[in-house]
């Protein structure tokens, strides 16, 4: 099984790991949140 983590640049005060579900829309609405407020994280979508 090869599991792929992204990251997304951004401010880094902590390190962020956010596991996922590709379909999931509140998944979606925590990667977009992140986005916005301009925060560095990392997510897996689990399920792919």
């Amino acid at each position: 099984m090869n599991i792929e983590i992204n990251h997304v640049d951004g401010k880094q005060n902590k390190k962020v790991m956010l596991y996922a579900l590709s379909t999931c829309i509140w998944c979606r609405k925590t990667k977009m949140l992140l986005d916005e407020l301009g925060i560095a994280y990392d997510y897996m979508d689990v399920d792919l």
